[in-house]
């Protein structure tokens, strides 16, 4: 398979590549290819990077709403990356972040941009993780139990770290306790087709079925 007929999807982190590889795979989605840009700051960088690669015909942004910092959420991330797509020569960008994710056509390449969890939601990974555990399972409601009843004078993590402990924690009691994010989308300690699963791998293939420009 040529790369030239793939989308090169840009990621902030290891644990985002991984999974971001799980979940497509396991929906039968392999023209791809990721790169992990080792956190936001380097991501706008290299997306103008990737626009002049000649190995990469379609670009997707995959980025947390509102990262490690809880502060802001959706729209100021998505007003910065609307920025970086019109200095890129993409017109006519909606005024709000599309809740489906979204494809912007009119520049070099095709491109597709997503917010972790939704494209609407304050949040990251560990949001949209969280919507992947399979329904009624009865350890995600004691693990998240479990983390709410720590006395405040005990939390060790930021309040907005608080969905990462609550999925580790749900995560030390699978089958192979610590099993890193990716590798249990893979062991189907995920569900990757769940609702918010499905979402994603639909913008993919909406982003891999754009024409390409001559």
């Amino acid at each position: 398979m040529s790369e030239l007929y793939c989308v090169r999807l840009l990621v902030e982190g290891v644990d985002d590549c991984h999974v971001t590889i799980h979940v497509l795979t396991g929906n039968n989605v392999n023209s791809f290819r990721v790169k992990d840009c080792n956190g936001y700051s380097n991501v706008k960088d290299l997306f103008k990077a990737e626009l002049k690669a000649s190995d990469s015909a379609r670009i997707g942004i995959i980025v947390d709403a509102d990262g490690e910092t809880g502060i802001g959420g959706p729209e100021p991330r998505w007003e910065s990356l609307k920025h970086l797509l019109g200095e890129c020569g993409y017109k006519d960008l909606p005024a709000e972040m599309p809740q489906e994710g979204l494809i912007a056509v009119g520049g070099e390449k095709p491109v597709g941009l997503w917010l972790m969890p939704d494209n609407t939601s304050m949040g990251m990974l560990e949001h949209f993780m969280a919507e992947l555990v399979p329904e009624g399972d009865r350890l995600w409601d004691r693990a998240c139990q479990s983390v709410n009843g720590i006395p405040e004078p005990d939390r060790r993590f930021k309040p907005q770290a608080k969905p990462k402990a609550e999925v580790h924690t749900w995560l030390a009691w699978q089958e192979e306790p610590g099993t890193p994010l990716g590798l249990a989308v893979k062991k189907k300690y995920f569900d990757p087709s769940a609702p918010t699963a499905q979402a994603f791998v639909n913008w993919v293939n909406r982003l891999l079925a754009v024409e390409v420009p001559e």
